[in-house]
């Protein structure tokens, strides 16, 4: 325990070195990676999106800082961790360029299904039927939609760092009941975690600096493989689907917001599905903003909401039952408080 503290600490000191460094005016102009703002976005001038190359780099530093310490050898991984690796710097790849020079969405989505084949391959599949092609689909619909989920929920300073903290948290309290780590990741968790925490210090209102699609895809990646890895542990698809109410908050975001797009889209099947991906106003935390909330104001309430909903769904860990129950509860919540605020904004602009 006092090892993982140490770590912890560390990696927030590191962690802010290396931001500190990157936000200083000389290096900031080298980097050049910033976020415009347009008729989209809430910011309104332009921040270096460089929070998920931080992220990585003080979190790689720090693991070869433990294993220089307990004389380990730095690229030694067995198969499983060799693949995730692979299978993760597809996905970094992908968002880095993003970030660098911009790429549309079809070669998003390419780097983003190489990743994801890679991990399928690893044998990461969310089995809920007996036919593994079936099985693979709907491995591969969640990737994209965890993946993308923390992406486009990170419109709000402070938001999605703060989200995946919270679940990190609550994917912890869920290992050690289902023992279901080696004791040597809680070293690489926590590492990661505190670089995160050193990120949301600066990415608060007003933010010094953003995620950027390296960041929030990376977090919409662990949160994704975390689950998918968790489900392994569990014998009944009541259970496994009950999973998903820990990412509550920002998967059912973009499942509603996908659902409202299809069906207030005019055409062809094709064109209302193609409209499925085109960018607008209609996540949780723009309806908090048309409601005349302040950024922090809205949150301050959504992180206090997925706090909530993450406290109900710990209630079946520690009683071995409700897991069915618990799903329907946290999945009418999550409905129940975005058609609050669906209303309420209306109100406000009519």
């Amino acid at each position: 325990m006092t090892e993982l503290l140490i770590y912890f600490i560390s990696s927030i000191l590191f962690s802010s070195i290396v931001f500190k460094f990157f936000l200083t005016k000389k290096n900031g102009k080298l980097l050049n990676i910033y976020d415009h703002p347009n008729e989209r976005k809430i910011h309104k001038e332009k921040i270096l999106k460089i929070g998920g190359i931080g992220i990585l780099f003080s979190s790689l530093f720090m693991l070869c800082v433990y294993r220089l310490v307990n004389e380990e050898i730095f690229f030694q991984m067995n198969l499983i961790e060799t693949q995730i690796l692979i299978s993760t710097i597809f996905l970094i790849l992908g968002s880095l360029v993003d970030d660098l020079i911009g790429i549309n969405a079809p070669k998003k989505l390419f780097f983003q299904l190489t990743a994801i084949a890679i991990i399928i391959k690893t044998g990461f599949i969310l089995s809920l039927s007996a036919s593994l092609y079936l099985n693979v689909f709907i491995s591969v619909g969640f990737y994209v939609l965890v993946i993308n989920s923390m992406n486009l929920i990170d419109g709000i300073d402070g938001l999605s760092s703060t989200l995946f903290i919270l679940f990190s948290l609550s994917a912890i309290i869920l290992s050690f009941h289902l023992s279901a780590l080696d004791p040597k990741y809680y070293i690489l968790i926590v590492i990661f975690i505190g670089s995160v925490i050193s990120f949301l210090f600066l990415n608060f209102n007003p933010a010094k600096i953003f995620l950027g699609d390296t960041g929030s895809q990376l977090l919409g990646w662990i949160l994704a493989v975390s689950i998918v890895y968790f489900s392994s542990f569990f014998q009944y698809n009541v259970q496994k689907i009950y999973l998903l109410s820990f990412l509550s908050l920002p998967l059912y975001d973009v499942f509603f917001v996908m659902i409202k797009r299809f069906y207030q889209s005019s055409g062809s099947l094709i064109k209302k599905l193609a409209r499925v991906v085109y960018p607008d106003q209609n996540h949780i935390h723009h309806l908090l903003l048309k409601y005349k909330f302040s950024s922090l104001q809205s949150m301050a309430l959504l992180v206090c909401f997925y706090a909530l909903c993450l406290v109900i769904t710990m209630i079946p860990i520690f009683f071995n039952a409700y897991y069915l129950i618990i799903f329907i509860i946290v999945l009418c919540l999550n409905i129940l408080f975005r058609l609050f605020f669906e209303i309420k904004s209306r109100k406000q602009t009519t």
